[in-house]
């Protein structure tokens, strides 16, 4: 993915803009897929409705750096058991 954000970059600087993935807050350390979420305090204890925490770490969004939309930290998970989806979120 970043291969292709870096590609259409190119062509926007190519024409004098700024890079999309700046502008959109893409190249963002704290946004991410998959791997270990990294959190912003510290990491609470997630679990379904029915008490399961087998979940699985979908990713994550810095709503700082999209702008002035939110000033929080969003997390998405996946219980392949109950196939629910959970999402969290952490403020400084």
């Amino acid at each position: 993915m970043r291969d292709a954000v870096e590609a259409i970059n190119s062509k926007r600087r190519d024409a004098g803009h700024s890079d999309a993935g700046e502008e959109m807050g893409l190249l963002d350390p704290y946004n991410r897929l998959g791997g270990p979420p990294l959190w912003l305090q510290s990491a609470p204890l997630l679990k379904t409705p029915t008490g399961n925490t087998n979940l699985t770490f979908l990713g994550q969004i810095n709503t700082f750096a999209i702008g002035d939309l939110a000033d929080f930290m969003a997390y998405a998970f996946y219980c392949p058991t109950e196939e629910l989806l959970l999402t969290t979120m952490q403020r400084t």
